[in-house]
């Protein structure tokens, strides 16, 4: 007996549930953060940013947006800020506890986002006073990386030479100036 196996390319259709698209609406005094999201994102994709950066800001205003939700007293329910009622304070409060879990460098993003999303409200006439006009950005560099002498490049291949795969991986390094990461 033989049995017809099925081809793996039948064309089938997906009969689930498909995902409908966001709205975006103009931002309103009256929107809360998250509210706001969608058309932040496309503002971000429209503008001349690098191809991560609306995902990044998008993801920290999202974070900042579920900070902005607070518990009313009584009940369960949750209700955010609306972006018109955020104040510096609300924002310095953030920042400090991003201060006590991430490095100087991601909160330093946090606050670029911040600074933009907040710029961008204004331009949309969504908000009159920017509550980040009194937070100011730490720029933090990386360091340079240490220079090795003649003399240690040449004791590292010699040593490296002894193992061909170590071989290969220090001349990547030293012929492309890849990071560890990038490898």
């Amino acid at each position: 007996m033989q049995i017809q196996q099925q081809s793996l390319f039948n064309d089938k259709k997906y009969i689930g549930v498909l995902p409908s698209p966001i709205a975006i609406v103009p931002p309103t005094p009256d929107a809360t953060v998250l509210e706001t999201l969608p058309a932040y994102k496309a503002y971000l994709q429209s503008g001349e940013y690098s191809k991560y950066t609306p995902d990044d800001f998008y993801s920290d205003m999202k974070k900042f947006g579920r900070f902005m939700m607070e518990r009313e007293n009584d009940s369960f329910s949750m209700n955010e800020k609306k972006i018109k009622d955020i104040a510096t304070g609300d924002i310095q409060q953030w920042i400090g506890a991003l201060k006590k879990i991430m490095t100087k460098k991601t909160v330093s993003r946090k606050i670029t986002t911040l600074n933009n999303y907040f710029l961008w409200l204004q331009q949309e006439n969504a908000i009159t006073n920017n509550p980040m006009q009194g937070i100011r950005s730490m720029r933090i560099t990386s360091p340079l990386a240490d220079l090795l002498t003649e003399k240690e490049l040449q004791t590292l291949l010699a040593t490296a030479s002894k193992d061909s795969r170590n071989y290969f991986i220090f001349l990547l390094f030293i012929k492309t100036g890849i990071t560890l990461e990038e490898l």
